[in-house]
């Protein structure tokens, strides 16, 4: 039946993106969050080149889990793919900007590792 079909599909994605928010609150709480104000492990500079603009991603991800599931956890495949093509454009440029980023970010997380493995070595 392709509309059982498609309702399956439907939770999938919805299950993904409450995985995915579950995972980045994760990393925002074990990582983002304590690393911002531990100056003595790495700079604001830093900082900010590493987790970029993750802020955005969750606030984007959370804006269209809410909307799919405001009508009483049972959305509707039209009004969710409607949801999405409304943050296509946001979605896009997020990720565009987090992708750009994606080499200086290794490169802070290769430099720091690299001298924190030079001082634990050398001491």
């Amino acid at each position: 039946n392709p509309q059982s079909l498609r309702k399956r599909y439907l939770i999938q994605l919805v299950n993904r993106e409450q995985h995915f928010l579950s995972a980045i609150n994760f990393g925002l709480e074990r990582f983002v969050h304590p690393l911002r104000d531990r100056k003595d492990v790495i700079s604001q500079n830093d900082h900010r080149t590493l987790f970029q603009n993750i802020d955005e991603l969750v606030q984007l991800s959370e804006d269209i889990l809410e909307q799919v599931l405001q009508n009483e956890h049972d959305p509707q495949m039209h009004f969710v793919s409607r949801v999405y093509l409304s943050k296509s454009m946001a979605l896009s440029a997020a990720y565009k900007k987090y992708c750009n980023g994606i080499k200086r970010s290794d490169c802070v997380l290769v430099s720091n590792y690299l001298w924190s493995y030079y001082v634990v070595t050398n001491n």
